[in-house]
């Protein structure tokens, strides 16, 4: 309840990994926190981010689609290019706690 109240403070825009020919990996902690805090700014558990300036929020909802939230966005919709998709993807993997999910099996994900 209290995330959507500052809800309305991001613009939010669909990123698709489709033309990239690449797909958006999931994991057992889906919300990346694209801009971490500043070091003097301490984490408000409350807000859980919403509230804090320049934070960008990217959910991945399927291998092809990914919510992204963010203060301004010029489009609601847009194609990732494949260094993008892969930035997205570290991003997953780094905010993951112990499982990473892929509709593809790969032995080294960034081929």
């Amino acid at each position: 309840k209290e995330c959507s109240k500052f809800m309305p403070l991001r613009e939010w825009q669909l990123l698709s990994a489709e033309r990239a020919g690449k797909e958006f990996l999931l994991s057992d902690n889906p919300v990346i926190k694209i801009r971490d805090l500043p070091e003097h700014q301490a984490y408000d558990v409350v807000q859980g981010g919403w509230g804090i300036k320049d934070l960008e929020i990217a959910v991945p909802l399927s291998p092809n689609l990914c919510f992204y939230a963010t203060e301004k966005v010029e489009e609601k919709f847009s194609f990732l290019n494949s260094e993008s998709v892969d930035e997205m993807n570290r991003w997953s993997i780094d905010y993951s706690v112990n499982e990473v999910y892929s509709s593809n099996f790969e032995e080294n994900i960034w081929r």
